[in-house]
């Protein structure tokens, strides 16, 4: 029996197929700390988030503004998948 793979659309392979959420209050950071060194990321809507990275193995999520968008992740040595995470922006106290 066959392992099924990653998915592909044309060309391309889907990075992650499976995604997380986080949710983060305005104007405040949420720490992330890794197993391993996080390589590169990505940010879909940095008006709603951004990044910090702290070290090779934390970032911090800010929320900049009300809203959602997916942020992924990579990761050195390739033993762990890319991750997709949706971040969703709240106002303080909901």
């Amino acid at each position: 029996m066959a392992t099924a793979g990653p998915q592909r659309i044309g060309p391309f392979e889907v990075a992650a197929d499976r995604i997380d959420q986080l949710t983060v209050v305005l104007h405040r950071g949420t720490l992330l700390r890794s197993e391993v060194d996080v390589e590169r990321t990505v940010v879909g809507d940095p008006s709603v988030c951004r990044l910090v990275p702290l070290t090779s193995r934390e970032v911090s999520i800010v929320g900049e503004a009300p809203g959602a968008t997916h942020v992924t992740f990579w990761f050195d040595g390739g033993q762990h998948p890319p991750l997709r995470c949706l971040v969703r922006v709240v106002p303080t106290g909901k």
